[in-house]
């Protein structure tokens, strides 16, 4: 069931990394949210386009209202931070230089993250219930990314216990 808004339409810069099944499920909660509330128009940049950095410019020379985006390594995301103090949601933990260049913007921004820790426990207490192995194993992220280390640390811890 469509709920009707009497708002005005939104315009909301999406950039996304598609080449993620992670990225392809946000993608479909936002549209999800979309549909529902029927207020949005949406201008997706999948970051993993070569073009995305031009992309990201154009749009934000037209009239973007706000931004969500998930922030990558490869993303410069200070023209995203410079324009018109746009609201602003991250799909993920930004690093420390990152957190530094919002403070230093003085902008206003909401994250929504994973708690990692608690996937890795998660995990570790699902392996446990499906029987007693001599053995349990974490697979790191070859990257070697903080949140593979926040989940292996975590399901060490809880298969300790």
């Amino acid at each position: 069931m469509k709920k009707e808004c009497k708002t005005a339409r939104k315009t909301v810069l999406i950039v996304l990394d598609l080449s993620y099944q992670s990225a392809r499920e946000q993608l479909a909660g936002i549209y999800h949210f979309q549909q529902m509330h029927n207020n949005w128009d949406i201008n997706l940049i999948p970051s993993n386009d070569p073009r995305f950095q031009p992309s990201i410019l154009q749009s934000l020379s037209e009239n973007i209202d706000g931004a969500i985006i998930k922030i990558g390594c490869a993303l410069d995301i200070s023209p995203i931070l410079n324009a018109r103090r746009l609201p602003l949601v991250i799909l993920e933990k930004p690093s420390h230089g990152q957190i530094a260049e919002l403070k230093e913007l003085d902008r206003t921004f909401s994250v929504i993250g994973i708690n990692n820790k608690k996937v890795g426990t998660m995990a570790a207490d699902y392996l446990s219930q499906l029987g007693n192995f001599s053995s349990y194993v974490f697979i790191h992220d070859p990257n070697d990314n903080e949140w593979s280390r926040l989940r292996g640390l975590s399901f060490q811890n809880a298969m300790k216990k």
